[in-house]
């Protein structure tokens, strides 16, 4: 049975966590370490760890009511690998915070194809209307601290220009991080919420550390559907 947009409703016995990473190749390992990741985790050195993805880990914003729908829809119709996210880590970071944000949940996956990631951000279906789904986050690293984030992020928009790119946009999650990140990044650096040609992500996971990201305008789903209005956008 599949319910308005396509997605199987039949429920699946859930895989443990061992298994799921055995099946894995060894690529999408790394992107299930990455996942796993500890905010303010250092390696022998005593230095941020930081852990590059290709191809991008997919970070699908969400309510927390589609999370299962999502996730059947990106295995069975995308081809993705869908990984889980220490939510552990994110309780035990923040024991005062009773509620979490129902409405702004993260999916993670890993879709290797790029028809399949333009698909996905085509879809109205998850991405107008009632909108399932807010935000797509692409993350190629991932590192332990925010020092490294913005590092990382420097990097990416630099980068960027020196390939002919035009002024970015900010996407975060949460989005207090795009005014973190607006902070931070130098003047030479163009941001321009409307006329853009690519979009910079930042992506705080559960268990603390950050992922960032690059990605062209075609690929960012709140831009695709509403013609790219407003300000930096969060969720």
């Amino acid at each position: 049975m599949t319910d308005s947009v396509g997605i199987s409703r039949n429920k699946r016995p859930r895989s443990s966590a061992a298994s799921v990473l055995a099946s894995m190749t060894n690529e999408h390992k790394q992107h299930a370490r990455a996942c796993a990741m500890q905010g303010q985790e250092v390696d022998a050195a005593g230095k941020a760890v930081r852990i590059e993805l290709d191809p991008a880990l997919a970070l699908i914003s969400c309510n927390h009511a589609w999370k299962r729908r999502l996730k059947r829809h990106l295995e069975a119709n995308l081809g993705a690998t869908v990984l889980e996210l220490d939510e552990a880590a994110s309780d035990a970071a923040n024991p005062k915070s009773a509620k979490k944000d129902q409405s702004h949940q993260l999916l993670a996956s890993v879709i290797p194809k790029k028809e399949s990631l333009e698909r996905l951000a085509l879809d109205w279906r998850l991405w107008a209307g009632v909108r399932p789904a807010h935000n797509l986050h692409l993350v190629t690293v991932v590192t332990s601290s925010w020092e490294g984030a913005e590092a990382e992020a420097l990097r990416l928009a630099t980068e960027a220009r020196a390939a002919g790119a035009g002024a970015l946009r900010l996407a975060g999650h949460p989005k207090t991080l795009i005014s973190r990140l607006t902070e931070s990044l130098p003047l030479e650096v163009p941001l321009d919420p409307k006329d853009f040609t690519h979009v910079l992500h930042a992506a705080q996971l559960p268990s603390g550390a950050f992922g960032l990201g690059l990605c062209p305008r075609a690929l960012h789903p709140p831009t695709v559907h509403s013609g790219g209005e407003g300000g930096g956008d969060g969720g």
